[in-house]
């Protein structure tokens, strides 16, 4: 008796996620279609698992799918928080959701490293670390951070400004 080759289970045949507001893969100008296989690429060199590398191509390509424009086109503040918001009103699990955040954080990285942009200057959400502190030991802690920040390296500096002692109802920010 042969063995049987596993097949997908007939519930699988003929679902497609189709989402008449993305463009096709086959769609695509030819530079975004390299830009994603770089990006591919630049992960797997970078010593992403293989899983990894598919869930967060799956979210980049569903992002450029939604955007439609050329990868140099696409903002990183605005572009990149639209693809986000599209991608929470998909039907896909919280843990998917999840991965998908972090694949459009690792576009956002890569997209700085190959259009030579700068990383946005870090500032600590100080409402969350001294928001509830009295003034005099905020300031002391605050105090603190910038005579120990001289032994950081240049990158994981922060601007003076960015010390001020905060209001406890500021908006957060989207992270990207």
């Amino acid at each position: 008796m042969k063995e049987k080759i596993w097949q997908h289970r007939p519930y699988f045949w003929g679902v497609h996620q189709y989402d008449p507001n993305l463009q096709y893969f086959r769609d695509w100008p030819p530079a975004n279609k390299g830009f994603m296989e770089d990006f591919r690429t630049w992960l797997k060199d970078s010593s992403y698992s293989a899983s990894a590398v598919s869930i967060y191509s799956a979210a980049v390509r569903q992002a450029i799918g939604i955007l439609k424009k050329p990868y140099w086109q696409i903002d990183l503040e605005t572009d990149i928080q639209t693809a986000w918001e599209y991608l929470q009103s998909r039907p896909i699990s919280p843990a998917t959701q999840l991965d998908y955040h972090k694949g459009l954080l690792k576009l956002a990285e890569y997209l700085r490293l190959r259009l030579h942009k700068p990383k946005p200057e870090k500032t600590p959400h100080w409402a969350h670390y001294i928001g509830l502190l009295p003034d005099w030991l905020a300031q002391a802690v605050q105090a603190y951070v910038i005579h120990r920040q001289r032994a950081w390296k240049p990158e994981d500096r922060c601007d003076g400004d960015a010390y001020a002692h905060p209001d406890p109802h500021a908006d957060q920010h989207s992270g990207f």
